[in-house]
């Protein structure tokens, strides 16, 4: 049996957020008194509810569990180890072994590392270390009354 995840599946939420809708109702409006069709769902004007583990509802970019390959544990982990040397090392890895960090991404980013994968991948940590302080500043200095409204 395998054990509970901590964080419910968006799936369960999808579920429990719909729980009370029903299919037999002819139609339902929303707050703009826009109508939806019998049994369809307000969330992205789509008629199902089934999410994938990604978030996506349906469409080209929806991946069925069926379909998903689930990577054992010991291959994941190798790779973590492998990720975490580059991050490491990130310079080098980048100017003398590109192709091999495009291969990895390629195969796969452990889900452990992505959000740190991200920052090198996109640029972002470089600028953040080459402005350090600037987004301190920015918190520093009062807002524009105009747009702290909005927010």
């Amino acid at each position: 049996m395998a054990a509970a995840s901590p964080m419910p599946s968006l799936e369960a939420e999808y579920e429990k957020k719909f729980e009370n809708h029903t299919d037999d109702v002819d139609s339902e409006e929303d707050d703009d008194g826009d109508s939806y069709g019998a049994g369809t769902s307000k969330l992205n004007g789509d008629a199902g509810l089934e999410v994938d583990r990604y978030g996506f509802i349906g469409g080209d970019q929806y991946t069925s569990p069926e379909d998903e390959v689930r990577i054992p544990v010991g291959v994941l982990r190798r790779r973590e180890v492998k990720w975490l040397d580059m991050l490491e090392n990130w310079e080098k890895w980048m100017s003398k072994r590109y192709k091999k960090v495009k291969e990895r991404c390629r195969k796969g980013i452990p889900p452990s590392l992505r959000s740190r994968a991200w920052q090198y991948l996109s640029g972002s940590k470089y600028l953040m270390d080459s402005h350090k302080g600037r987004y301190e500043s920015y918190l520093n200095q009062p807002g524009n009354a105009r747009y702290i409204d909005d927010i």
